[in-house]
């Protein structure tokens, strides 16, 4: 419901959790969500998995990892401090490998990273690579219809 009023109102997720009285952190967790595999999408909404195990869950690389660690999740019924746990666990054994993060993420970058992603209301990543000062700017987004609305943001001429 977030991800459908943010799309076709054009509102960013700021403006959107001032709407509904919610925080931006609130209305970013529960888009994050939909970066789940469709499978375990479904699980949350039939309860079989919280959103607190499933923002765990997300933060391993792939499907296929994130789907295993939700089949034991729910056959040993696992707390999500227990999933927490496991997750790190199987991460620090190498069965499960966790994205690599940016070596020099500076506050810099950081408060960079906060005014992008509240500017454009979407997740934003700024990668610089340690060896040297080249990097990238990754911006996400979930459908084509926030691909244009991005797209059009980004494109408006700068102001004098």
């Amino acid at each position: 419901a977030y991800k459908k009023l943010i799309d076709t109102l054009g509102m960013t997720q700021e403006v959107l959790a001032t709407r509904v009285g919610r925080d931006r952190s609130y209305i970013t967790n529960y888009l994050r969500l939909l970066r789940l595999p469709d499978e375990l999408q479904t699980m949350v909404q039939e309860g079989k998995l919280s959103t607190g195990h499933a923002r765990t869950i997300l933060g391993l690389d792939s499907a296929d990892q994130q789907k295993q660690l939700a089949q034991r999740v729910i056959s040993q019924r696992l707390s999500v401090r227990e999933t927490e746990r496991l997750a790190k666990k199987l991460v620090e054994r190498g069965e499960i490998v966790k994205p690599k993060k940016s070596l020099n993420y500076d506050t810099n970058i950081q408060a960079a990273e906060n005014k992008l992603r509240r500017r454009f209301g979407t997740k934003v990543r700024i990668v610089q690579h340690a060896e040297s000062l080249r990097g990238k700017i990754e911006i996400e987004f979930f459908d084509n219809q926030e691909l244009n609305r991005l797209y059009d943001a980004l494109m408006q001429p700068a102001h004098p």
